[in-house]
């Protein structure tokens, strides 16, 4: 629970603490006008119908390919290749549980892209200008995404602009090597919110893949990760908040969301996310109450075994 503290020295969590109970106390932006609001969401309901029309029209052609690519990966990829989505509902739920925001320096990471139906729902609904990466290892999802991504860019030099985000990579590679492929590519290494549709991975990639987000050294500004698995035991990212996901096998699927280990000392660390997370207000009184994990409480009293 937040206490407030007079010492002129806080630390580094109780500094964390008073971050986001500041921000979870400031009032929200006024809402656009209503004009502007439904002249917004009108044209918002019609770039997602497009974007979903070229999405399936995409997938259509690529199924037998993708079943090819999955049986020649051997078996630690055999239930990673298991195929599903997120629905539109799941991305807008998404964008919510990361608080992404028109405008901001928030770079977007799909890490398990597919066939880039998450990744490009996300820059139709926002625009990011830290840009928008996919990962995927299977090269006919990869190839999907990159046909889906190329036309509907088509459309936008047509006069028919899908995507708000401007900036979009797709990256064929593994999330095991996430460490290589940030050193090799400066979009992916500047990633600040990620999301991985990793129901079917083995614990052996989930370890991977928390390990290299939650060094800093690696991924400096990353700030959170959506997962449609829980992580195995793990010292390197921290679940703080639960969530549910529509999908495509399941209406509401659930979503864990974690943060680094050491998000305490992280500069530049997203204060509306984490008080999305750790706040809560008291509807009757308007006080706000924050809290910690005690993985982020008392990093120091973690024991750390071998790996």
């Amino acid at each position: 629970m937040f206490l407030a503290s007079t010492s002129s020295a806080l630390t580094a969590p109780h500094a964390l603490l008073a971050e986001i109970a500041r921000h979870a106390r400031s009032p929200p932006p006024p809402p656009p006008p209503p004009a502007d609001l439904a002249a917004a969401g009108g044209a918002l309901t019609v770039r997602l119908a497009a974007l979903s029309r070229l999405l399936e029209e995409v997938a259509a052609t690529s199924d037998e390919a993708a079943a090819r690519g999955a049986a020649s990966r051997g078996a630690l990829y055999d239930r990673a290749f298991t195929d599903g989505t997120l629905l539109p509902d799941g991305i807008d739920a998404l964008c919510d549980l990361l608080q992404l925001e028109d405008g901001d320096s928030a770079s977007f990471c799909d890490l398990g892209s597919g066939g880039g139906a998450a990744l490009l729902g996300v820059a139709a609904r926002h625009e990011l200008r830290g840009g928008v990466v996919g990962v995927e290892l299977l090269a006919s999802r990869h190839e999907r995404a990159v046909e889906a991504l190329g036309l509907a860019r088509g459309a936008a030099a047509s006069g028919v602009s899908l995507l708000r985000t401007p900036s979009v990579s797709l990256l064929e590679g593994d999330v095991t090597d996430l460490g290589a492929l940030a050193a090799a590519e400066p979009a992916l290494r500047e990633v600040t919110h990620a999301y991985s549709c990793c129901v079917c991975f083995d614990d052996f990639l989930l370890r991977a893949m928390a390990r290299a987000l939650g060094d800093a050294s690696l991924f400096p500004r990353f700030q959170a990760l959506v997962a449609l698995r829980e992580l195995p035991a793990q010292p390197h990212l921290v679940c703080v908040g639960e969530a549910r996901l529509a999908c495509s096998w399941n209406g509401a699927a659930p979503a864990w969301v974690y943060v680094p280990a050491d998000v305490c000392a992280r500069s530049g660390r997203d204060a509306a996310l984490l008080a999305r997370h750790l706040c809560a207000r008291d509807d009757a009184t308007g006080e706000v109450c924050c809290s910690l994990p005690p993985a982020l409480e008392r990093p120091a009293e973690a024991v750390r075994l071998p790996m």
